[in-house]
């Protein structure tokens, strides 16, 4: 009996081993499983999302998927343990590890086809679309579990003289190794257009930054005419500068029109034309370019579209902007922080296993994104490395909407207004030719607030400008240091019986202030009537940095202006000014040749055109279309032209990976996503 006893316990022991075997293979294959899904999103998100996934990021977003696949298997594993304790393991090991191992595959590849079909494609998660999907998918999936389960028993049956490698379980682990190493491999480069390793800082003759004002129309500007004295400080750089008094944006919203600017590329090349498009991997970047020529390179941005997450990240070693880091924007933590998934208990546990990631996260604190704290940071970060040449951008988002300029810039230039401000664009009151929309109408009173609130904003911007050139003279660096100051668009006061920006193609919001100073190189007072454009600057810069962009320059549809405003011969006649907007599935689009403009309105396959004279009708009020029907065709050719030009080196839409906090950001300033 004692006999007896020693044997069935020595099979109970036995079969508890095996028990625990299988458990610990379910949960090993599963962290591996999630930690290949993990490396395939970030490639994903590299190669058709977003440039913000960096190796570094990558390895933790493998580490977390791992562990969370990880506790999903632990737990399948311990239930199949509770079910082989509760049945005595009648089913053959090898049985019972054919059944765990298929269906643990199939089960994450049923969570990972759904959260990116969901997620991706699809308009909600409980819509009739997902759910009908959702039920195709899961019949797939069983079909393909049965499938798998039946071939791994044929196979199990056919290798028994492989024996250590009869496993299935073992043969899944193998592969998903081997398909990990390919993978790796085979990518194009994670995250290759940031900075792999540390490299030596050098000393540049020339420091550039540029300095982008969100909205600012160029004719409310002193040196532009304007009546007010919005702009003392501006005014001066111009006259010890360079002052362009035709200068154009490609497009009236900031998508479109800051990605030319550091691309150099028209809408119709970069393709950046809808809200959640990112710029092309494909794409050089004037910040991924200088830094690859040995400059310290770095954002400050208070615009969310002119973030990491839309391709603005490459090459660029600081980006102070609102910007998640990018191990939460993958699939599964944002599913864990969506509004309709209050899921506090998993969310915790996500940020917990956050703390075991191997690679330190790099999250710049965001401490606002005013002016004078863009200014203040930009300083600081020029301090730590004080005898490096560097790049900066500054994207300040003053006087773009609600206008609402601190005090006292508020009280400049209506001090007696006590009605309410107007802080939200009208709705539309009626259509006219797509996608051009009216406003309501305002009261004058209002309307003369509106405007002063605007102003107001653009002095307060002016005086900051004044006070970073004054860090800049401070620290001995002003004199070697190119400013270039611009728009990314303009804005309509009721102009055309609306206001705000990114509905047009006309002149207030896609003709744009550019003044150009430096004044160790650049000779003052320079006025230069013509023709220039955003996808000038970025050659102009490589012209004043001595970058060879040889590598680029089939790329780069703008010219470098640099010989001429550094030589003081004045500028080149007749560049052609494109500029285009997308909205609904309508566009517009105008080109600028000498004094002369076309905008082409398409709905469709439906094409309207306007022709003005620029020389003679500066506010585009008087439609010479039909009464110049040989200049409106010529004109529409030469249009014609340039996008085919365009497109035919037009590169593969991205979508950015937008979270919701930023989402609600720019749905707050107005755009829509």
């Amino acid at each position: 009996m004692i006999q007896g006893s020693s044997r069935t316990t020595s099979q109970q022991d036995h079969t508890l081993g095996e028990a625990l075997a299988t458990a610990l293979l379910v949960t090993s294959l599963a962290v591996l499983v999630g930690a290949y899904a993990g490396f395939l999103e970030s490639l994903l998100l590299t190669g058709i999302g977003s440039t913000v996934m960096t190796a570094r990021a990558a390895v933790n977003v493998a580490v977390l998927y791992g562990l969370m696949f990880g506790c999903l298997g632990l737990v399948i594993g311990l239930v199949a343990m509770g079910i082989g304790a509760a049945t005595g393991w009648r089913t053959a090991t090898g049985r019972t590890r054919c059944l765990l191992g298929s269906g643990v595959s199939v089960f994450v590849v049923l969570v990972i086809a759904g959260a990116y079909m969901n997620e991706l494609f699809l308009p909600a998660m409980i819509s009739k679309q997902a759910l009908v999907a959702d039920g195709v998918l899961l019949v797939a999936c069983v079909l393909l579990w049965w499938f798998i389960y039946k071939a791994s028993l044929r196979w199990l049956e056919r290798s028994r003289s492989l024996r250590g490698w009869r496993s299935p379980m073992r043969w899944a682990w193998l592969c998903l190794v081997l398909a990990l190493m390919v993978t790796g491999v085979a990518s194009p480069g994670l995250g290759a257009g940031r900075l792999a390793s540390e490299r030596a800082r050098v000393a540049k003759d020339l420091n550039v930054l540029l300095l982008v004002i969100d909205a600012l129309r160029a004719d409310h500007l002193g040196c532009y005419g304007y009546e007010r004295d919005t702009s003392p400080n501006m005014d001066t750089l111009a006259e010890e500068g360079v002052l362009f008094r035709n200068a154009y944006t490609h497009g009236s919203r900031t998508k479109e029109s800051t990605a030319s600017l550091v691309t150099s590329l028209y809408p119709s090349s970069h393709n950046v034309c809808n809200m959640a498009n990112a710029i092309p991997v494909s794409c050089a970047t004037l910040m991924n370019e200088l830094h690859g020529h040995g400059y310290r390179t770095a954002v400050f941005s208070a615009n969310p579209l002119v973030s990491p997450l839309f391709g603005f990240g490459r090459g660029v070693d600081l980006f102070y902007a609102k910007t998640p880091i990018a191990e939460r924007l993958v699939i599964i933590p944002q599913t864990l922080r969506k509004p309709t998934l209050r899921l506090g208990v998993l969310l915790a546990f996500e940020r917990k296993l956050e703390r075991l990631f191997p690679l330190p996260v790099e999250e710049t604190p965001f401490l606002g994104g005013s002016a004078d704290t863009l200014n203040s940071r930009l300083l600081s970060w020029i301090d730590e490395e004080p005898k490096a040449g560097f790049f900066a951008y500054v994207h300040y988002m003053e006087p773009h909407l609600p206008y609402a300029p601190p005090a006292p810039f508020d009280k400049v230039y209506d001090p007696d207004y006590q009605g309410e401000r107007i802080t939200e664009p009208p709705l539309p009151s009626g259509l006219t030719a797509v996608p051009y929309s009216e406003g309501s109408e305002l009261a004058p009173e209002e309307f003369r607030n509106l405007v002063a609130q605007y102003d107001g904003s653009i002095s307060y911007v002016d005086q900051e400008i004044e006070r970073l050139l004054e860090g800049l003279r401070s620290r001995d660096l002003a004199e070697r240091t190119l400013v270039i100051i611009t728009a990314d668009h303009g804005e309509e006061l009721y102009d055309r019986g609306g206001w705000s920006h990114g509905h047009t193609v006309n002149d207030e919001l896609v003709k744009i202030p550019m003044i150009l100073w430096c004044p160790s190189l650049v000779p003052g007072g320079q006025v230069a009537e013509g023709v220039v454009r955003h996808v000038d600057i970025m050659p102009t810069i490589f012209g004043a940095v001595g970058h060879d962009s040889d590598s680029t320059a089939v790329w780069l549809e703008g010219v470098d202006l640099w010989p001429c405003v550094s030589g003081g011969s004045g500028l080149p006649v007749g560049l052609p000014a494109l500029s285009e907007v997308y909205s609904s599935g309508s566009c517009a689009r105008s080109l600028r040749v000498g004094p002369h403009k076309i905008i082409q309105e398409l709905s469709g396959s439906d094409a309207e055109y306007q022709l003005f004279d620029l020389s003679t009708d500066p506010g585009e009020r008087r439609d010479l279309s039909v009464s110049r029907p040989e200049l409106l065709q010529s004109m529409r050719a030469e249009l014609e032209q340039m996008i085919s030009d365009s497109e035919s080196k037009k590169a593969a839409v991205r979508a950015g990976v937008v979270d919701e906090a930023t989402k609600e950001r720019l749905e707050s300033l107005g755009y829509v996503m």
